[in-house]
């Protein structure tokens, strides 16, 4: 029999991002060490009432905490960095990545997780990270400093892309090092690892030096103010909104603590450029002609308490929509977000300003390759393996197909779940188990407190609403002797549906007589009148609130 190292073998877990958008996460073990890449979070979708956001669930890492060397960042989007608090408070690690990626990571960081370790790293150099050659590669992105991240293991080399699209025109002039790309592939790639975001988007993804030209064209036209709404971390739409208010004379307002914090940073690190006196104070806003000022906000999922959903609602405490006010939505709706945006969009709308909002307004353009680039990018890396990551299902199903055309053969290629753990060596590769890697819910400060059954809860009250019945029966007689009172919130208005309320009460009067001549326990009442309650509201109303029970013994 062979021995181990004779045909060493990598293991690739990945916790989060697939099948998803969001909360990207992958764990490399070989021999007795493990490194991690990413770890992010992914915003809430509809059905997940009173959630701030979703991360990978770390069990996993309980299990294998002292085997982990290091945390590798590929850039600075919260999808990446946004679990990494939580994940630093489970193991104490070195954190490796680009000057602004670890620049933003710092910034969100709580006091609970420091001093971290942060080692940054530079494109062109290697790095010997517990004991494994590893490489950073600059990628284009929408944001600077993006990585593809290589790890030449004794099994091979795996690379993994992170967020990429071949951008010939970047805004910052750093194209894609393709050539490593190609140098790597003619070396020999073990396995791909790489984004699937618009796999399912043929051609190519445009230059965001586009957007700079529709920007100076409706700045240019505009009459009134201009207010911009884009993700926060997106650095490169952020300078050509403040390139194009400093060309065409005008003054900004940031609107939102994340895009201020977000600046503050990229500026710091010297990856933007913000021109002197060209910001203007919340008080000054509405001081200026309207023609002069532009306002940068956030809000382009339609969250709930954002800066544009706020305008939209008329609940902003300085921004008014007003008739000539042109409103720019600069970015995609994540998918599960589509009918939040469309909300924000009709508020803004019928308060009377024009709104541009769709990829092809030219108001915005993906960070993430299309069909045409991961045709190139395979053909450069020829991997041996290769596993789609990075989207949904049936992107990762299309990237899968789009890496058997250019050569790589279907056996060799993993379509797999969150979990799936993955044994590769130069001579084979297989599934070998899965692990936990379910969602862990953020609700304020509660980190996975919340669960299915609450997140029912919650959704039936946003649906239904609910009832609360309250009476006082008497210890001796076992009769009601105050009540029911009935308070419905959510569900009817109690006094234009006296009918409705009789019934109930004339329900928990027959409820508590047969509680009585059957001789039950006081928690059986409160049982019995949530069952019978809730069961007549859904026949008589097609409707099922919650009925909460208030029994008070005397």
């Amino acid at each position: 029999m062979p021995r181990q190292h004779d045909n060493p073998t990598v293991t690739i877990t990945p916790l989060g991002g697939l099948s998803e958008i969001g909360k990207n996460m992958t764990v490399f073990e070989w021999e007795n060490n493990a490194l991690i890449i990413d770890a992010g979070f992914k915003f809430p979708d509809a059905d997940l009432p009173g959630i701030d956001k979703v991360i990978p669930d770390l069990s996993y890492i309980d299990q294998i905490g002292k085997k982990v060397k290091a945390v590798l960042l590929t850039h600075g989007h919260a999808d990446h960095i946004g679990a990494l608090r939580y994940l630093l408070e489970k193991i104490k690690v070195p954190v490796y990545g680009t000057e602004l990626t670890l620049g933003l990571a710092d910034e969100v960081l709580p006091g609970s997780v420091r001093p971290v370790d942060f080692r940054k790293v530079e494109f062109g150099k290697h790095y010997f990270i517990g004991g494994v050659k590893t490489e950073f590669i600059r990628v284009n992105h929408s944001i600077p400093d993006g990585a593809a991240i290589a790890l030449h293991f004794p099994a091979g080399t795996i690379l993994h892309t992170g967020d990429y699209k071949i951008d010939l025109n970047p805004i910052d002039g750093n194209i894609m090092d393709l050539q490593k790309f190609g140098e790597l592939g003619l070396k020999g790639i073990l396995c791909l690892l790489a984004d699937s975001t618009n796999a399912d988007e043929p051609g190519y993804t445009q230059s965001e030096s586009m957007v700079g030209r529709t920007l100076d064209q409706l700045f240019k036209n505009a009459t009134g103010r201009i207010i911009v709404a884009t993700f926060s971390t997106n650095i490169h739409r952020l300078q050509q909104i403040v390139d194009a208010t400093a060309k065409f004379g005008r003054k900004i307002l940031f609107d939102g603590k994340s895009i201020i914090d977000t600046i503050k940073v990229a500026q710091r690190l010297k990856h933007f450029n913000l021109p002197d006196g060209l910001v203007i104070a919340p008080e000054q806003v509405n001081r200026l002609p309207h023609d002069k000022v532009v306002i940068m906000t956030t809000g382009t999922q339609g969250e709930p308490m954002s800066g544009l959903t706020k305008i939209a609602n008329a609940t902003h405490p300085r921004i008014k929509i007003v008739k000539t006010d042109m409103v720019m939505v600069s970015a995609d709706p994540i998918p599960g977000n589509e009918n939040l945006v469309s909300r924000t969009v009709s508020g803004l709308m019928k308060l009377g300003a024009t709104v541009i909002y769709r990829r092809v307004d030219g108001v915005h353009v993906s960070g993430h390759a299309s069909q045409e680039e991961m045709k190139i990018l395979h053909a450069l890396t020829k991997p041996k393996y290769f596993i789609p990551v990075h989207g949904e299902f049936k992107q990762m199903w299309f990237h899968a197909k789009i890496a058997e055309e250019i050569g790589t053969k279907r056996e060799n290629i993993f379509l797999l779940e969150n979990g799936d753990q993955v044994q590769l060596s130069a001579k084979s590769g297989k599934i070998v188990k899965k692990v936990p890697a379910s969602s862990i819910y953020i609700d304020g400060g509660s980190v996975g407190d919340i669960g299915t059954s609450v997140l029912k809860e919650r959704s039936r009250l946003s649906r239904d609403g609910f009832l609360t019945i309250s009476i006082a029966v008497s210890g001796l007689s076992r009769e009601v002797v105050g009540g029911p009172e009935i308070n419905s919130q959510g569900f009817i208005y109690a006094k234009e549906s006296q009918e409705v309320m009789d019934e109930v009460r004339k329900l928990v009067f027959e409820t508590v007589r047969d509680w009585k001549n059957e001789n039950l326990q006081l928690t059986d009442l409160k049982r019995l009148i949530r069952d019978r309650v809730s069961d007549s509201l859904m026949e008589s109303t097609r409707r099922r609130p919650i009925v909460l029970p208030v029994v008070l013994q005397v």
